[in-house]
């Protein structure tokens, strides 16, 4: 197998398999790696600095309720969805290509439903040390390769639509009753 991959600092030379890419990958050296710790310490900083703000102006109830309310009511069905969406409704559970399902779609629905890359959930079932940012990399380099090409690879909308769609046995159990 013949790969090149140039990403960041990550340089993979033309005659490496995949699975030393995807061994590359894992490690995470770079800017990537330099970015998400750079990002868990601004939002870290910000879930500091918000509250005392907050605090400070006199409306920390207001912030509160427009943090926790959310996310004990709005928040959870999307992650539910999100889950369903990610590992639910698949034919078969013999194989990690086919016990999960990798979601693609608009950059704004993936930003919004899928963030960090969770959307390549195939990949991260097969290769879970593989770091959030290093996963449409790999992703890439599996579908050049033909790994996923009996995979649970789909659009979104293609998703919800299995997803809700009428089974024949819940018509069954439907009629009986």
């Amino acid at each position: 197998i013949i790969i090149k991959i140039f990403n960041a600092n990550i340089f993979i030379s033309s005659s490496s398999t995949l699975q030393e890419v995807l061994v590359e990958l894992r490690r995470g050296e770079g800017e990537g790696r330099a970015a998400a710790r750079a990002d868990r310490w601004w939002v870290l900083g910000f879930h500091i600095a918000m509250p005392l703000v907050a605090l400070a102006g006199g409306f920390l109830l207001e912030y509160l309720l427009l943090w926790f309310l959310p996310l004990i009511t709005f928040l959870q069905p999307i992650l539910r969805l999100r889950a369903i969406c990610e590992n639910g409704a698949v034919n078969d559970l013999s194989s990690p290509l086919t016990a999960a399902r990798t979601n693609r779609g608009p950059r704004w629905l993936m930003w919004l439903f899928f963030p960090f890359n969770v959307n390549f959930h195939i990949e991260h079932h097969m290769y879970p040390s593989i770091p959030f940012y290093n996963l449409a990399h790999a992703h890439r380099e599996m579908v050049e390769h033909g790994v996923l090409g009996d995979a649970e690879v789909r659009d979104v909308r293609e998703t919800l639509k299995l997803v809700f769609a009428n089974r024949p046995a819940k018509k069954a159990k439907m009629a009986a009753a």
